[in-house]
């Protein structure tokens, strides 16, 4: 019962926990809570439609070509949004995958060692996981492009000491400099991040590297009723696979954004 229950999301489970009823399970009670979630989604979505089919009804030689542009408009408008959302769901996926995985493992009736095993493979296997996709993410950052749009943009429309002087020539002069100087500043520091994040990643990478070469070292001393069974060692790959591609997918949305953010400036 308990391990059915983690497969849920855990703000699902935090909105049933203080739902009494005694007749069905907790288990239920996420899939009617679910239920009861998308049913009202549903039926404001229909409220929705119903409305715009009013509203467009009542407009002159109102076309579908007119209300595939009204449709590219708000789509263009929930960009982030629509990232957010569908990362949300991707990661929902995810943790169930991870909750069932683990079910398997433990249905193996793995020792406690066995248990701590697979624990530090997964723990390793994030580290290992999330500095890899952090550097990625920043070696995508183009430091150029993004420090002079980002220091023009604050300069614009901004009094500030500079704009107090009277001479124009040295106005303009000082106003250059320090776009200048600053850019400069925030090329280091992006500099310095990706080094910083280049190094973890390689520490990391060697830490998982070296953990998966002395666990299996260690299981060729065991004996072969204790050593890691061929499913418990497919499960555990699988699981450090969706380790992987949920942290990947996490720098895929996050590049994105990033993206857009960009394209704004």
């Amino acid at each position: 019962k308990d391990v059915d229950l983690k497969i849920w999301p855990f703000e699902i489970r935090s909105r049933i926990k203080h739902v009494e009823n005694a007749n069905i399970t907790d288990n239920e009670k996420c899939h009617l809570f679910v239920d009861h979630c998308q049913k009202k989604l549903n039926d404001q979505n229909e409220i929705y439609r119903n409305q715009l089919r009013y509203r467009t009804s009542h407009v002159m030689d109102y076309t579908s070509a007119m209300e595939l542009t009204i449709e590219n408009l708000v789509q263009q408008g929930f960009r982030y949004q629509r990232i957010e959302y569908d990362c949300r769901i991707a990661l929902v996926q995810y943790h169930y995958v991870d909750e069932i995985l683990k079910r398997q493992y433990l249905i193996e009736n793995p020792n406690e060692n066995q248990i701590q095993t697979f624990k530090r493979f997964c723990k390793f296997k994030y580290e290992e996981a999330i500095t890899k996709y952090h550097f990625n993410l920043l070696k995508q950052c183009n430091p150029e492009h993004f420090t002079l749009n980002s220091i023009r943009n604050q300069l614009i429309g901004k009094s500030s000491v500079i704009d107090s002087i009277q001479d124009v020539t040295v106005r303009k002069k000082l106003s250059k400099h320090y776009i200048e100087v600053a850019e400069q500043a925030k090329t280091v520091i992006m500099i310095l991040a990706r080094d910083t994040a280049e190094r973890k990643m390689h520490h990391y990478q060697t830490k998982y590297n070296m953990e998966m070469n002395r666990v299996w070292q260690y299981e060729k001393t065991l004996p072969p009723d204790q050593r890691l069974t061929p499913t418990m060692i497919h499960v555990m790959e699988k699981c450090l696979a969706n380790i992987d591609a949920r942290l990947e997918y996490i720098y895929k949305c996050t590049a994105k954004l990033f993206q857009l953010n960009t394209n704004v400036l």
